[in-house]
């Protein structure tokens, strides 16, 4: 009986022992996964923070463009005030020597008033827009904007008015003006 209880107590304890080997396999297998996972994280982490470094550089070189892109504008807009206030000073002095009389040698005649521009007049017909230009509501770059055309836009010109031309759409856009000087006729109206 001993032999047999020694046998059973030898059996039993091969067969836990071979459930815990079974077991501690399973459990290595898990750990290796986890593992593997752990290091295919890590190395989407190196990748993103070289991601993340690449990005701030081009970042810091972008905000040194800006910083140059600024100072270069602050530049032009001191040059622009100095050209706009010496453009000010001259049609002053231009004034102020338009309104002096010229002095006159007695019996002299006075000199003759310089001719008025001639305005040109424009025909009806079909025009073509020189250069990309807004369509306004009335014949006044302080009238509201209706619409825009593009270079090389057909236009239908049905009178003019002074610097202005009236524009009637084919197309069902509201009438409207344009500058003479953004068209060019291309035929007549017949």
């Amino acid at each position: 009986m001993l032999v047999v209880a020694l046998a059973a107590f030898f059996a039993g304890g091969y067969i836990q022992r071979n459930q815990l080997l079974v077991s501690s396999q399973a459990n290595l297998k898990a750990l290796q996964a986890k593992d593997q996972m752990i290091q295919s994280q890590e190395a989407q982490l190196a990748q993103t923070r070289q991601q993340l470094n690449q990005n701030s550089n081009q970042v810091a070189e972008i905000k040194a463009k800006l910083d140059e892109s600024q100072k270069e504008l602050s530049v032009t807009r001191q040059r622009l005030g100095a050209a706009t206030r010496e453009v000010d000073r001259l049609n002053a002095s231009r004034s102020v020597a338009a309104t002096r009389t010229p002095s006159r040698a007695p019996g002299a005649a006075a000199p003759l008033p310089a001719p008025a521009a001639a305005r040109r007049t424009a025909e009806p017909g079909v025009y073509e827009a020189i250069q990309a230009t807004s369509v306004y509501e009335g014949p006044s770059s302080a009238s509201r904007v209706i619409s825009q055309i593009k270079r090389g836009t057909r236009i239908n010109v049905v009178r003019s008015a002074g610097d202005w031309l009236e524009v009637r759409s084919k197309r069902g856009n509201p009438p409207g003006y344009v500058r003479s000087d953004d068209a060019r006729p291309i035929a007549r109206a017949s």
